[in-house]
């Protein structure tokens, strides 16, 4: 007669209700809906400017995987306030900030979307980043706030290819100006095989700048378009 240990039982039975949670845990992620795409058509068809926040925002917190946190790959620098070129100067150090560029980058073929957009960046910044525009008025460049992420969206407005970026501070976004320009090897057509991302350096300022597909490459000056 072979002898059972009831711990066994005990075992097995834990196990079993183990098994059991993963897959009830399993089915619920694969149920789970995703955020969706925000393309230009979902974002102009959105209510308000909260709606625009919550659609980019989602998405790019969905990715948080899909960014290129690998050195090189970015850009991480304390940011520039003020304007060297003043006399006297008064630029000086600002927030510590990184830039990190979107793992797949969009396949935008030969042109430009007209009726789609991406996420091609995001930033990553330990204060809020202030600019005077226009003598005594302020505003927050790339729409950073504090401690704060910032999704960068590029994608056509009105016919017009335009930046948004969603911060996770703000309530509304902040359409800001694109311009896009070849980023194919010299002398190649091939598209590059890595996404990329920088900060660019003026006397006045930040830009920021990042590939939007394999052979085209982004930048803007993360101020707010005037109406």
């Amino acid at each position: 007669m072979n002898g059972i240990d009831p711990r066994g039982h005990i075992a097995s039975r834990a196990v079993s209700s183990l098994i059991a949670l993963t897959l009830v845990a399993t089915a619920c992620v694969a149920q789970a809906p995703q955020p969706v795409h925000p393309t230009f058509s979902r974002l102009r068809d959105a209510k308000g400017r909260e709606d625009t926040v919550a659609i980019i925002g989602r998405y790019g917190y969905s990715m948080s995987a899909q960014f290129d946190t690998a050195e090189g790959a970015g850009d991480a620098q304390r940011l520039m306030l003020g304007d060297c070129s003043a006399t006297p100067p008064t630029c000086r150090y600002g927030p510590f900030a990184s830039v990190q560029p979107r793992l797949r980058r969009p396949n935008w073929d030969v042109e430009p979307p007209r009726d789609s957009g991406e996420v091609i960046a995001r930033i990553i910044s330990e204060g809020p980043y202030i600019a005077r525009v226009q003598g005594a008025d302020t505003a927050y460049k790339f729409n950073i706030h504090g401690r704060d992420t910032v999704y960068w969206w590029v994608g056509p407005r009105e016919g017009k290819l335009v930046s948004v970026f969603v911060s996770s501070r703000a309530p509304r976004p902040l359409v800001s100006n694109v311009t896009v320009g070849p980023h194919a090897p010299r002398g190649r057509t091939s598209y590059w095989q890595q996404g990329l991302a920088r900060w660019v350096w003026t006397d006045r300022d930040e830009m920021v700048w990042g590939t939007c597909d394999g052979g085209r490459c982004c930048t803007s000056g993360g101020l707010e378009l005037q109406n």
